[in-house]
């Protein structure tokens, strides 16, 4: 992504370097996100928590995304869990510190909103795929 020299220093300066390991949880379904993490290798995992513990996968990030969407929007918890599906590096920023970068870079906050808009219709694409497959089984 393609940011401001301002908005560059005011989030690179923000970011701590991070290993994360295979299912490490970046963060889990109704917890408050503590936060939020930009990937630079490996994979995240989007699931979907039912009711009696079981997980679906709804969703990928990889190195082109960002772990913490809710956060963007002034969500303290998700709905989802995002696990490390592969060992990761990434950058890793506090909520508190992100929430008051947001509000200082515009264009950093536009290229978050665009990827909640591009895992989401990743997600409904994963929803028509299993809806298919499901049809064929029949």
């Amino acid at each position: 992504m393609a940011l401001p020299p301002k908005e560059c220093t005011q989030i690179f300066s923000s970011l701590e370097f991070v290993r994360l390991n295979l299912h490490h949880v970046m963060h889990e379904a109704g917890e408050v996100i503590k936060s939020a993490y930009f990937l630079d290798n490996g994979m995240g995992s989007v699931l979907t928590v039912q009711p009696d513990g079981k997980s679906v996968e709804v969703g990928l990030i990889g190195k082109e995304g960002f772990v913490g969407l809710p956060v963007v929007f002034g969500f303290k918890t998700s709905l989802l869990r995002v696990v490390v599906q592969a060992d990761a590096t990434g950058y890793r920023v506090d909520v508190p510190t992100l929430r008051k970068i947001l509000s200082q870079c515009p264009q950093l906050e536009q290229h978050l909103q665009r990827f909640a808009m591009v895992l989401a219709m990743q997600s409904t694409q994963l929803a028509a795929c299993n809806a298919c497959m499901m049809l064929r089984r029949d």
